[in-house]
């Protein structure tokens, strides 16, 4: 599995869900890989959702392709899912402004008097609506590009970003937690209104408002052209120190192109360095298994 640095940034900011949208074609669940150290996964039950779809913000990966009519992937509520205070961040791409108001990434109740989602009007206009009706609003993306979104609200100020700018806010504004709706991707609250036309990937959900230095980070985290990549040890493999670089617990034993180096169970631990440290492509971290979102 391919972990850009978009997504390993995403989960060094400890998401309390993280769904990437990269599942394989086919897929009947669309899967959560936030770090375990935040709270159990919750994985997504997608409807009429095109997985494996050839566009992604990411040479290399894949993302999820929505109709516009039906299309939708709902996760179901918890109220570890439900912050007072909160982050949403999705990347998304359009062919053409939607016909009607849209919605990327829902938290809110199913009347949606709670809760917050991230929106797309008919003139492409962004917005982050709080419980229903107060916006933080910013300026129409241009058609046929990804672009990175993200609306935070910080216990006070709701604000929009997008692509690294802060294009929305800070507006003062109350904040009312969904208590028992379903979290959205692609559509409303409800399950079956407002369906979105295009292409989604890495949705996540942060129990804070991220900074704009880590909003900003994740943005040129995303412009990096340079892969990252890692698997879980093969079973009986123990942790070593490398390269000054600590205790490894993963490794990724693919090459950029995707062509393999044999099967991990076979691998020896002199082949796993010679390759690591051969390859430019090849990343790898001394992270904490916690964070490992194969394992």
């Amino acid at each position: 599995m391919a972990l850009p640095a978009l997504l390993t940034q995403m989960m060094l900011d400890h998401p309390i869900g993280l769904w990437a949208l990269t599942d394989l074609a086919g897929s009947s669940v669309a899967a959560d890989i936030n770090p375990t150290e935040t709270g159990p996964r919750s994985p997504g039950t997608p409807t009429s959702v095109v997985f494996g779809a050839n566009g992604a913000p990411i040479s290399g990966l894949t993302s999820a392709s929505f109709n516009g009519t039906t299309s939708h992937i709902a996760v179901p509520f918890s109220p570890a899912l439900a912050p007072a205070v909160f982050t949403l961040e999705t990347l998304f791409f359009v062919n053409a402004n939607p016909s009607t108001t849209r919605c990327l990434f829902s938290t809110e109740q199913l009347d949606d008097s709670r809760g917050a989602k991230l929106l797309m009007d008919a003139n492409g206009t962004l917005y982050l609506q709080l419980n229903g009706e107060g916006q933080a609003s910013g300026v129409a993306a241009p058609l046929s590009n990804w672009h990175h979104l993200v609306g935070t609200y910080d216990g006070s100020n709701a604000s929009l970003f997008r692509d690294g700018n802060l294009i929305g806010g800070p507006n003062a504004m109350g904040f009312l937690p969904n208590t028992n709706g379903a979290i959205q991707i692609g559509c409303n609250g409800d399950g079956a209104n407002a369906f979105f036309p295009g292409l989604l990937f890495g949705c996540s959900l942060y129990n804070y408002a991220l900074t704009p230095a880590q909003i900003a980070n994740h943005y040129n985290a995303w412009q990096q052209a340079t892969p990252e990549f890692y698997v879980p040890f093969p079973s009986g493999f123990q942790p070593w120190d490398v390269a000054g670089f600590g205790s490894i617990n993963a490794w990724y034993t693919e090459n950029y192109q995707g062509g393999g180096f044999g099967s991990p169970p076979t691998l020896r631990q002199s082949t796993i360095v010679g390759l690591v440290t051969g390859n430019p492509n090849i990343k790898y971290w001394a992270l904490p298994s916690a964070i490992n979102p194969l394992g």
